[in-house]
């Protein structure tokens, strides 16, 4: 559910990155987000359908897949300790256990990830041989 590569998740290094999130003020999303970042493995549940952004733990999220072809279930979030953020105060006030459905995304702090430099080496990429010479179709003539 956490990886960069999730669906729902999307990793937050600047508030350009929540420049997406439709139906909130860019501004707002980032200070939740910069409320997370002051919880170990926090983040922030976004909930649509009820207009709510939740922080939370990462251990207290989690993803139920929906149901076969999404016909019988739609996908959900159970959060165990959830705590809504209030944009007028900035603040979070516990809620409890909240579980969210159909429409939501999670947003990870990761204000603490480094930019690469010119001295770091990209991981190597696994290549694969194909069985066609590099020169297959090359001087043919139809």
């Amino acid at each position: 559910m956490f990886a960069p590569s999730a669906r729902h998740s999307y990793y937050v290094t600047e508030p350009g990155d929540v420049a997406g999130v439709p139906g909130w003020d860019r501004d707002v999303v980032y200070a939740a987000v910069r409320t997370a970042d002051g919880i170990d493995d926090g983040c922030v549940v976004v909930a649509y359908d009820r207009h709510a952004l939740y922080v939370a733990t990462q251990s207290a999220v989690t993803y139920h897949p929906p149901g076969l072809l999404g016909v019988r279930r739609s996908p959900r979030l159970a959060v165990a300790d959830a705590h809504e953020y209030r944009p007028d105060s900035a603040e979070t006030v516990g809620v409890g256990a909240v579980t969210v459905e159909d429409t939501f995304d999670v947003l990870v702090p990761a204000f603490d990830w480094t930019t690469l430099t010119d001295d770091d080496v990209p991981p190597a990429v696994p290549r694969r041989r194909t069985h066609a010479p590099s020169e297959t179709g090359a001087g043919t003539r139809t």
